[in-house]
């Protein structure tokens, strides 16, 4: 479809950075007028749900576990600023496995003499309090 749209804009002289879905005139279409056809299309209430922040929040998604970086997904989404697409659009519950194995081992390394109880706190053997 976003070929044949390419195709068409193209018949009709205009560039490869116009508008996908440009209104009539070719241009930018209005907000509400997009939020109306959003409506219309997902149909029914059983997919009342579906509104645009779920296409903003698919698109980062999707972004974010290709690997793209905040910056580029933030232009993606039109922000100026990629902290606030990282707050709001991106994953939080990713956990890296490096930083996993990294925060276990602190726990469980034998050479710092660590009774594996509370990180940077020894207990003297037979005893329950830190030495």
């Amino acid at each position: 479809m976003l070929r044949e749209r390419l195709r068409i804009a193209q018949e009709d002289g205009r560039g490869p950075a116009s508008p996908v879905f440009p209104d009539s005139l070719g241009g930018l279409r209005d907000p509400s007028n997009t939020r109306r056809d959003i409506r219309n299309a997902r149909g029914t209430d059983e997919f009342a749900w579906v509104k645009s922040h779920a296409s903003r929040k698919t698109t980062s998604t999707v972004l974010d576990d290709a690997r793209v970086s905040p910056r580029e997904i933030a232009n993606q989404l039109g922000h100026s600023k990629p902290s606030m697409t990282q707050d709001v659009y991106m994953d939080r519950t990713t956990v890296s496995p490096e930083n996993a194995v990294a925060l276990e081992s602190m726990w469980l390394d034998p050479d710092s003499g660590n009774s594996g109880d509370k990180p940077g706190v020894d207990l003297e053997p037979g005893s329950e309090e830190p030495s």
